[in-house]
């Protein structure tokens, strides 16, 4: 159970901090959404794949749940961004 908790914070923080560098730089916010979540399923699966040693079996799972949560804060990091530069 905290290891699920744990990854999730994980996720959270790096899909964050991806967001806010993509919708920095990309300035429609599609594009910016897609790169975002895309940027945090490569960098999660590269961390886990450097802490276990080998590839997850579960994936394809682990990345739906990634999506799950980087697509929010991706769109919730947009509306901010768009506001602020307005």
């Amino acid at each position: 159970m905290t290891a699920l908790i744990i990854s999730l914070l994980a996720a959270a923080i790096i899909s964050l901090i991806c967001s806010l560098f993509c919708h920095y730089f990309i300035k429609k916010n599609r594009p910016a959404n897609i790169a975002s979540v895309t940027y945090t399923l490569l960098i999660f699966h590269g961390l886990a794949y450097a802490e276990a040693g080998y590839m997850d079996p579960y994936w394809m799972i682990s990345s739906v749940i990634v999506v799950g949560v980087a697509l929010p804060i991706s769109v919730l990091t947009g509306t901010y961004m768009r506001r602020k530069r307005q």
